[in-house]
C-alpha cells in the first residue's frame, strides 16, 4: 500500500478521496458523511464532555459514538457504534431478543429492565475505503427495519410495544432516499 493510498483522518473536517484507504475516523469526518448520505444530524456531548453523533434512519433514533482512541490523535479513533435505545412498554419476552441475536450478523439486541439496545459496530483499523463506511450506514438503516420486522414477527401483533424515544427536531428525519 502506498503513502498516497492511505488517509489517516485526524483533526482534518474533509472527508477524504473515494480511492483513499481510511484507518480512523473521526466525529467531524462521520457527521458530514452522514450529512452527504442524507441524514439529518447533530453534534452532542455527553456528561463528560465527550462528542458524540445523534441522527435517525427510517424513524429509529440514534447515537454515533466513537470506539478506541488512537494515542497520535486524541481526537480520532479506530472504530465507532451506531446504538439505538427504544423504550419497551409492557412484556417483552427475553426469548425474542435472543432469537434477534442468533439469526442476525450485522447487530446485536441486548435489553436492560424496560430498554432495548441495537447496537452495530464499525471497525476502520487496518484501512477501508469512504464506500465501505457508507455502506455500514446502509446497513445500520436495513437492521433497524428489520428489527421492526423481527418484533412484530416474535409478538404476534403491531411493534407498538417499543416507544421510539424523542430526539431534538433537526435528528429526527431519515434519510432523504429512504421511502416512508
Amino acid at each position: 500500500m502506498t503513502e498516497n493510498r492511505t488517509a489517516m483522518m485526524g483533526s482534518a473536517a474533509d472527508v477524504p478521496s473515494e480511492s483513499a484507504l481510511i484507518t480512523s475516523v473521526t466525529v467531524e469526518m462521520l457527521r458530514k458523511l452522514l450529512l452527504d448520505a442524507g441524514y439529518r444530524v447533530e453534534v452532542a456531548s455527553d456528561s463528560e464532555g465527550v462528542s458524540f453523533l445523534r441522527s435517525s434512519a427510517n424513524g429509529v433514533g440514534f447515537d454515533l459514538r466513537l470506539g478506541n482512541r488512537l494515542s497520535a490523535d486524541a481526537n480520532a479513533a479506530a472504530d465507532f457504534a451506531l446504538v439505538a435505545v427504544l423504550k419497551v412498554e409492557g412484556e417483552l419476552p427475553l426469548a425474542a431478543v435472543n432469537r434477534w441475536n442468533l439469526t442476525r450478523r450485522f447487530a446485536r439486541l441486548d435489553m436492560d429492565r424496560s430498554f432495548l439496545r441495537l447496537a452495530m459496530d464499525v471497525l476502520v483499523a487496518g484501512g477501508v475505503t469512504i464506500d465501505n463506511v457508507r455502506a455500514q450506514f446502509e446497513i445500520w438503516a436495513g437492521v433497524g427495519q428489520e428489527l421492526g420486522r423481527h418484533l412484530r414477527a416474535e409478538l404476534g401483533k403491531p411493534a407498538a410495544v417499543v416507544k421510539i424515544p424523542e430526539r431534538p427536531a433537526n435528528a429526527s428525519a431519515s434519510p432523504a432516499r429512504a421511502s416512508a
